[in-house]
């Protein structure tokens, strides 16, 4: 790569690389002589040296004519480096003010190695994924839901009814009282209360489920550690829960 255009991508324009680069070659120059050297017009080339004196790439002695010298490139690497940490941290200062109000107002969800969801429609369309990937087995519990929440959770599991897939779900006391198509088909047991839901399925894949007042945080993941925490509270839960046909007498083992 050429030496100017490695200034550039400084953030130097071409004429101030011309500049620098000339004052490297020559140790020193005036305005008449770095005219002649780089083509740039006698009447900008103030104004070049202006802003390179500026960003700390030359310094200048103001007798007769006024002379011009290099920063050493060494000098000038910690220098950018220095700008450039500092304008990373106005801008982020920028984004959190700024963008992050916006996104925080509108969003539905983030990726990465996990996705958080904050929208029913999208929270149901994972949940449904993860059903259609499914190979043999699903692990449910059920939260405390209400309205058009919990809605979508009953369509789904009607839906469950149909894929052959062998189910063990956790339900509370209220919420096993909306489920009669699907009470026969598989394995329900009843706790107390859970303010929080979740779906494991046999392919490795996990879905937390939260709502507070009709709002939904939902967390997909693949995460091994997650899963596995996961699946131990599922497996603690089970041990201690009624089979459905004990409801009425208690909702947990002693």
């Amino acid at each position: 790569m050429k030496p100017i255009e490695i200034l550039k991508k400084a953030g130097l324009s071409s004429y101030e690389a011309k500049a620098y680069i000339t004052l490297l070659r020559e140790g020193k120059a005036d305005a008449l002589t770095l005219t002649k050297k780089t083509g740039i017009s006698y009447s900008k080339i103030y104004t070049v040296m202006k802003h390179l004196r500026e960003m700390g790439f030359v310094e200048v002695d103001r007798g007769r004519p006024r002379t011009y010298y290099p920063i050493s490139p060494e000098k000038v690497k910690g220098l950018l480096r220095r700008s450039m940490e500092e304008r990373w941290e106005a801008l982020g200062r920028l984004i959190s003010e700024q963008l992050l109000p916006l996104f925080n107002d509108t969003r539905t969800s983030e990726r990465g190695e996990f996705e958080i969801i904050y929208d029913l429609d999208l929270a149901a369309q994972r949940l449904l994924n993860l059903i259609m990937a499914s190979k043999m087995s699903i692990e449910a519990l059920i939260p405390d839901l209400s309205g058009e929440s919990f809605e979508y959770i009953r369509l789904l599991l009607e839906a469950l009814r149909r894929t052959g897939l062998t189910l063990k779900i956790l339900a509370t006391q209220e919420t096993s009282k909306h489920l009669p198509n699907i009470k026969k088909n598989y394995n329900i047991r009843v706790i107390g209360a859970s303010p929080v839901g979740l779906v494991i399925s046999d392919t490795r894949q996990l879905l937390l489920i939260w709502v507070r007042e009709e709002r939904v945080t939902a967390l997909s993941t693949e995460n091994p550690t997650l899963i596995e925490m996961a699946s131990k509270l599922f497996d603690y839960l089970w041990d201690k829960a009624s089979p459905l046909e004990e409801e009425g007498k208690q909702s947990y083992k002693d």
